[in-house]
């Protein structure tokens, strides 16, 4: 099998040299000093392996993403004792002779056609498998122990990974409310909740200035730089974040793309590093997504060929669960209606009620006509998916510009308004949805519905 190799780096020569020395199936067809080369000769399908000398600070989880699918095998000199800083690197030590070198390099590839990650040096596997056999050889034949108690269940807001939920805000084009529901529904929930708030709309932004934010940073494009490079900790959330406290409700918000141009730096696999990481430190993930669901067609660039609804549509798919919002008007409804069809097929599948609510959004009879609200039904009803409407909510224009101009929210602007009321119940009827609600909640609802009960009674009499 032969296999040519793009050498990234080696000022020395050292390891070209050693390939090329031996005259073998293991070739040097280009020896490049930038990345966006190496590219472009993978994507010509020209190599079968890379070797990186140096430019470690350079190598991305997009990047081997890209190389994978282009059946390139990447392989990186290291020191010994050092571990590649990423998954699916194969190491090479840098003081190996040259059948350690070529060996490497063609495990390498063998490891990328069976789907292998290369984690280990090539010359450990034939060391530690006799040793691998001898330890389980004495193993069996010692007493085994006693099954470990199993540990208690962790800490919620804690741990990488566990834990947190994630609620998507989204909808069709136009401005169905996406920002301003997401925004509120973060506010009631943080009360109870570790809350985080994360503006993943790539076309327009706007949570920041919502909250009376500059927009001359980003934190998702941050966020996404060292989930990238495996890099993500706790100190970095701290740095990032922004501690947001709106009528004395705390939460933690990251600030989306100040340019709709800058969404190549939001790609599906970091973003969904970035999610799975936020889950382990907060209880709640509140997601503004964008409107456009369409799959891009991945086009040859010499650099990252990137997909510009790549956050919009892993908001969705990595959700637990997606709140929809239309517009109430003979525009908004059409869109909807056509918007859900598209979120169906960009899922892959029919979501079921546990997963998905659908909201009617700035409802009013100036749009509609006199019964707003049953027309609505009716239409929904007509010609909608069989998913029931979840909650209509009433437009109130007055409210949403003063809580916009003071940066701050409805329940703190408007608490006893009609919209600031309807928003709460359906923050409580979400949270329910995800698990989120507390005993409280529970009971508060309790008593409700028996006051409702005995006012019916009353009224019957």
């Amino acid at each position: 099998m032969q296999i040519p190799t793009i050498v990234l780096g080696d000022q020395t020569g050292r390891f070209i040299q050693a390939i090329e020395s031996q005259r073998g199936p293991i070739s040097v067809v280009r020896h490049v000093q930038d990345l966006a080369e190496v590219l472009g000769l993978a994507q010509s399908g020209l190599a079968r392996a890379l070797l990186v000398v140096s430019l470690e600070e350079d190598l991305t989880h997009s990047l081997l993403e890209q190389l994978e699918g282009l059946e390139v095998a990447v392989c990186q000199v290291l020191d010994p004792g050092q571990k590649p800083a990423l998954d699916g690197i194969w190491p090479i030590n840098s003081l190996g002779e040259q059948e350690e070198i070529l060996l490497g390099i063609s495990q390498a590839v063998q490891a990328l056609e069976e789907g292998v990650s290369g984690h280990r040096q090539p010359s450990q596997e034939a060391e530690e498998s006799p040793k691998r056999e001898s330890q389980q050889a004495s193993k069996s034949a010692q007493p085994q122990d006693p099954a470990p108690q199993q540990a208690g269940p962790e800490e919620p807001g804690k741990q990488p990974g566990l834990g947190g939920k994630i609620l998507t805000v989204w909808g069709p084009l136009g401005s169905p409310g996406r920002t301003t529901l997401a925004l509120n529904l973060a506010t009631l929930a943080a009360p109870g909740l570790k809350v985080c708030l994360l503006d993943a709309d790539t076309y327009g932004a706007s949570l920041g200035p919502a909250l009376g934010l500059t927009d001359d940073y980003s934190s998702l494009a941050q966020l996404c730089h060292y989930a990238d490079r495996d890099k993500l900790a706790p100190k970095v959330l701290e740095e990032l974040r922004s501690q947001v406290e709106v009528g004395g409700a705390k939460l933690d918000l990251f600030t989306g793309l100040n340019r709709p141009d800058r969404w190549p730096e939001v790609r599906s696999l970091t973003l969904t590093k970035v999610l799975t990481y936020l889950r382990g430190h907060y209880d709640l993930i509140i997601l503004d997504s964008s409107f456009n669901l369409e799959e891009d067609q991945a086009l040859a660039f010499d650099q990252l060929a990137p997909q510009r609804n790549d956050a919009s549509l892993t908001s969705v798919r990595e959700a637990d669960y997606i709140l929809t919002v239309g517009l109430a008007d003979v525009i908004g409804m059409p869109r909807l209606i056509k918007g859900c069809d598209q979120l169906i097929q960009a899922l892959g599948r029919q979501p079921d009620s546990s997963g998905w609510g659908i909201v009617i959004n700035r409802v009013r009879k100036e749009a509609v006509g006199p019964s707003a609200q049953l027309a609505l039904q009716h239409s929904w009803d007509r010609f909608g998916p069989k998913e029931p409407i979840l909650a209509f909510l009433s437009d109130d224009p007055n409210a949403c510009d003063r809580a916009r101009l003071e940066g701050s929210s409805l329940a703190q602007i408007a608490p006893q308004s009609k919209l600031s009321q309807e928003v709460k119940v359906l923050t409580e009827q979400v949270l329910k949805q995800l698990g989120l609600a507390s005993e409280e909640d529970g009971a508060e609802e309790k008593m409700v519905e028996k006051k409702k009960g005995r006012l019916s009674w009353l009224t019957r009499s």
